[in-house]
């Protein structure tokens, strides 16, 4: 990359800097009588002496989200999220894959892959990166996951389900094919089918 200034500034009229990053690079940081600006441009007040202008590139990067499992999966069945990560200069670093604001998995290193077993429901899944020396962090694009309940097929005779949960949920209604619903069954329940 390169920066572009006036020659000369006028002691009465600031002047601009451009910075010109390379094809698939960004402005990460101005430097010298240009710290603190940011973006592709910086403003130097008139300073009446000589200026000194830095900045800092670095590889843009980008995180590519993928699911094992077309949506909608089913509940209990374990989904394989992929990010797929890329840059101009071989990007290396942590990848966070979150469900919402809850962390599912931090991956170290490539491959950057995350297996969970989704409860039932609308999941938004993310990926970020954290970004190295020479990279920019980077998030992806949310995915949409939605996740179906099971569906026990039974048939006949007496059915014996066993509920368990995340402490502190109460199951209120069960109901069976066929059967008179239950509200709050114990832990270990039959019901006739």
């Amino acid at each position: 990359g390169r920066i572009d200034c006036p020659p000369t500034v006028s002691s009465a009229t600031p002047a601009t800097c451009t910075a010109q990053p390379a094809p698939g690079y960004v402005v990460a940081a101005w430097g010298d009588d240009c710290a603190g600006a940011s973006g592709s441009t910086c403003t130097l007040p008139s300073p009446g002496r000589d200026a000194t202008v830095s900045a800092r590139f670095m590889a843009s990067t980008t995180l590519a989200l993928t699911a094992s499992t077309a949506s909608p999966s089913t509940a209990g069945v374990p989904v394989t999220f992929t990010a797929t990560l890329s840059g101009a200069a071989n990007p290396v670093g942590t990848v966070t894959f979150k469900d919402g604001a809850a962390a599912l998995c931090t991956v170290p290193a490539a491959p950057y892959t995350c297996t969970v077993t989704p409860l039932s429901g609308a999941h938004s899944i993310t990926a970020s990166y954290a970004g190295d020396a020479n990279h920019t962090a980077a998030t992806s694009a949310a995915l949409a996951h939605q996740v179906a309940a099971a569906a026990f097929p039974i048939a006949g005779g007496t059915a014996t389900v066993d509920v368990a949960g995340p402490a502190g949920c109460t199951f209120t209604r069960l109901t069976l094919d066929d059967a008179v619903p239950a509200d709050r069954l114990p832990a270990r329940a039959a019901a006739p089918l």
